[in-house]
């Protein structure tokens, strides 16, 4: 014979224990996004290097790295391909690819004084016209040529994460 039971909850227990349901289901849902969006942006990771001219020491290929960041404030999750700000020293000098990187994908004009003598420390200074860098984009055309795998891949991918939690896996 099959017997009733009831259980009580106070209301404000009840509040507890929706709010701890309530981050779990958020904690999951992050989770589930945000490796839908790592896995997806590892391809346009390793084209964007590959892309990436290798210099005279091969920083920029290096330092091109993946971030995914959630924001819980609206929810989004977002998956940067970009060049980091580590950096290293060479020779005595500090090798930071992320302030030149920019200068390689779109390139320069060409630069000099608008003078032709300048005073710098107290002491003339003869200054010289620089030529122009052709630009070298490897980040661009990475996203470019990525644009509509990646949207496609991050819906299959969370389906799939969704499916996994759904199973128990």
């Amino acid at each position: 014979m099959a017997g009733n039971f009831n259980v009580r909850i106070k209301p404000s227990e009840f509040q507890k224990i929706r709010k701890a349901f309530d981050r779990v289901v958020r904690r999951t849902q992050d989770k589930v996004v945000k490796t839908a969006v790592r896995e997806t942006m590892k391809p346009v990771l390793s084209e964007a290097r590959a892309r990436a001219p290798l210099g005279e020491n091969g920083m920029l290929k290096k330092a091109t790295k993946l971030k995914v960041t959630g924001y819980r404030r609206n929810g989004f999750v977002v998956g940067i391909v970009g060049v980091s700000r580590i950096s290293k020293e060479i020779n005595g000098v500090k090798v930071q690819p992320s302030k030149y990187a920019h200068l390689v994908e779109y390139g320069t004009k060409a630069h000099g004084p608008k003078v032709k003598k300048i005073m710098s420390n107290g002491r003339m200074v003869f200054g010289k016209r620089v030529r122009g860098t052709q630009a070298r984009p490897f980040l661009r055309p990475t996203f470019d040529g990525n644009k509509g795998n990646m949207e496609r891949n991050v819906r299959y991918k969370i389906g799939r994460g969704i499916e996994r939690i759904a199973q128990g896996v």
